[in-house]
């Protein structure tokens, strides 16, 4: 058979088939209607965690900080108006002294010094707790403190007992009725001052 090369090629009449669509969409549309109130939920669920974690560890701390803050200012504030009141006290009693040329009366010669009484006393209750408040009268000593346990107010009575200058100490009351769980305590301190070696007796005037 001979091929004819110069002959016409003719492909079949049927012509292929091609998608007439000539745009695509890429985006895709996400349902999320229904994951809506889910979503919602889960929101509220995680701001009212939020709310407990803050005002349990951040607020309460905070207000607990500032209340023992502003107690201990308030207690600073009464200590340092005792301490004004007795700023003089020595240098009184030193002009008393020379004006009076050495003659105190007996009751004048048995009492102890406050300053000294105060210091003790509160240096005594800081090792244990607060010094809630101090009077001094005489050479009675009442004070008032603040302790975590009823070992702590032995402590303090013991701690007294080892001065010179006490005689006796008696414990008012001992309770635990405080807000946060402290012991509030009472003493009664009964001083006697030390008997001094070559104390002069007193002279002839001149």
């Amino acid at each position: 058979m001979k091929l004819d090369l110069n002959s016409e090629i003719k492909l079949g009449s049927k012509r292929s088939a091609y998608p007439s669509k000539r745009t695509m969409n890429l985006m895709q549309h996400e349902r999320t209607a229904q994951k809506l109130p889910g979503l919602i939920l889960l929101g509220v669920l995680g701001l009212l965690v939020l709310a407990v974690v803050v005002k349990f560890g951040v607020v309460d701390p905070l207000h607990r900080y500032y209340d023992q803050k502003s107690q201990l200012a308030d207690l600073q504030a009464q200590n340092d108006a005792y301490t004004a009141q007795l700023t003089d006290y020595s240098d009184v009693e030193t002009k008393y002294r020379v004006y009076s040329y050495g003659y105190l009366t007996d009751e004048e010669s048995a009492l102890v010094d406050v300053l000294s009484a105060v210091d003790k006393s509160k240096a005594i209750v800081d090792q244990y707790g607060s010094l809630d408040s101090i009077t001094i009268s005489q050479n009675t000593v009442s004070l008032e403190c603040t302790v975590s346990a009823l070992d702590d107010v032995s402590g303090i009575v013991a701690d007294f007992y080892a001065e010179p200058e006490v005689v006796s100490v008696t414990v008012g009351n001992a309770s635990d009725a405080q807000e946060d769980g402290g012991i509030r305590a009472s003493l009664l301190v009964t001083l006697a001052k030390p008997a001094e070696d070559g104390t002069a007796e007193g002279g002839d005037q001149g």
